[in-house]
């Protein structure tokens, strides 16, 4: 029942995760696409445009930093909650034996220690989806820093716009 719910609600946040990151990259495009009208523009027109432009893609990195923000707290926390349950897994692991569990290339020989009992095979496949939900975590925040990096482009080539 409880690795049921623990299952829906990790499922969820996958979900939320994608959904976010989806809208992220649509709104990048669609700024993008703004900013090629608002070259185009003339005029009095052109200054609005720009100005306007400007504001929302300040707004934008605002959003996209505060969900940066916290999918890194998010990562944190739940490292600490992994680690915790390997101590309790394993109570003799070191900080190494931690660190190589939580490693994707090494995982599997502290796997082995765990598979004894059925209840360690139950926290072996809860640790690995975790771990596998850091993996993501991180995947995302790499694409957050891109996109970071895209938007002051954007906000870069505005400004140099709205000062000629």
């Amino acid at each position: 029942m409880l690795e049921s719910l623990i299952l829906d609600v990790t499922a969820q946040v996958d979900r939320a995760q994608d959904d976010t990151n989806r809208l992220i990259s649509e709104t990048r495009d669609r700024l993008q696409k703004m900013a090629t009208v608002t070259k185009a523009a003339k005029g009095s027109e052109s200054r609005v445009r720009k100005a306007k432009q400007s504001a929302i893609a300040k707004s934008f990195m605002k959003v996209a930093e505060s969900y940066q923000t916290v999918q890194t707290k998010y990562k944190k926390e739940y490292r600490k909650r992994v680690e915790r349950e390997l101590k309790i897994a394993r109570p003799d692991a070191s900080p190494q034996d931690i660190e190589r569990a939580l490693d994707a290339r090494s995982g599997g020989v502290f796997a082995q220690q765990m598979l004894s009992s059925a209840s360690q095979q139950r926290i072996l496949t809860e640790v690995k989806g975790r771990h596998e939900e850091i993996l993501k975590l991180e995947s995302s925040i790499n694409e957050l820093v891109d996109l970071f990096q895209e938007m002051q482009l954007l906000i870069d080539v505005s400004f140099s716009v709205l000062n000629l």
